[in-house]
């Protein structure tokens, strides 16, 4: 039987604060920083405008379906990034320096960081179509109104 466990995990990509490189050096590892990232990035915000359009599908139909695909995608999005960023090693960290276990102790907090960091700022992307629903409504009953958006905001104020 093989052993197939070297094929799920993905190889690890270490980071070194100590790293000593001439400028030409510098240059090529961010090259290669920005050849390697720029995709992945472009791949996350499509996603992050998709799960933005789940949760509006949802608020619009309530449909439990569409509530699911939502919260599912949420949870696998989140994961991803956990399992994406946790293949960072970052070694001789500043304050840490060469002492391993506080080394991994600082890697793994800052891969925690990086993955729901990540997190966070996409799922404002759904936050975005939630205001810009909001401003939609808002235009609506403006134009409803058949009146002035400062006449009509005036009106909502004095009703409340």
């Amino acid at each position: 039987m093989e052993d197939r466990s070297k094929e799920a995990s993905a190889p690890k990509i270490v980071v070194d604060f100590a790293a000593q490189k001439t400028e030409a050096g510098w240059q090529s590892v961010w090259d290669s920083f920005w050849l390697r990232f720029t995709p992945h990035w472009f791949t996350w915000i499509g996603w992050a405008t998709l799960l933005g359009g789940l949760g509006y599908l949802w608020r619009v139909t309530k449909l439990t379906s569409v509530l699911i695909a939502t919260v599912l995608s949420g949870v696998f999005i989140l994961m991803y990034f956990y399992s994406f960023f946790f293949r960072f090693d970052f070694r001789n960290v500043p304050l840490v320096g060469r002492h391993r276990k506080a080394s991994i102790l600082v890697s793994l907090i800052l891969c925690g960081a990086l993955s729901t960091g990540a997190y966070l700022l996409f799922n404002g992307i759904e936050k975005a179509f939630s205001a810009h629903e909001k401003f939609v409504a808002e235009q609506d009953s403006v134009q409803k109104c058949g009146c002035s958006r400062e006449q009509h905001e005036s009106v909502q104020v004095r009703h409340e």
